[in-house]
């Protein structure tokens, strides 16, 4: 059974997206109508995921990006801020400083009283 959506006029952000599981995320979100911003250490390999994207009728940007750089963190929500107008989703295939979620809290135990 096949999953499908629409996702045009969406724009996704996928760090760790030029290879491995974020290639093959950006891919599915591409084919699946959004714009992808592929970010990754090897900028050449971005660009060249970029290239595949186009020739397959979808739109992309590349982005060099390493998710241990606090610097990088915010050059890369500004690169995509500007290119794009922001992000409707973000994919996270390492581990960032700045783009991970905090630790849930653990629920409060639940009283019978």
């Amino acid at each position: 059974m096949a999953i499908t959506m629409d996702l045009t006029g969406r724009t996704a952000v996928v760090t760790g997206g030029s290879r491995g599981l974020g290639r093959a995320i950006a891919l599915g979100l591409v084919e699946a109508g959004a714009s992808v911003a592929v970010a990754s250490r090897k900028l050449e390999s971005c660009e060249a995921l970029v290239v595949e994207i186009e020739a397959m009728g979808g739109s992309a940007s590349a982005h060099a990006f390493d998710a241990a750089s606090w610097e990088d963190c915010d050059r890369l929500f500004a690169e995509v801020t500007e290119r794009w107008g922001g992000a409707d989703s973000w994919s996270i295939t390492r581990e960032s400083p700045r783009l991970s979620l905090p630790p849930s809290k653990p629920a409060k135990p639940h009283s019978t009283t």
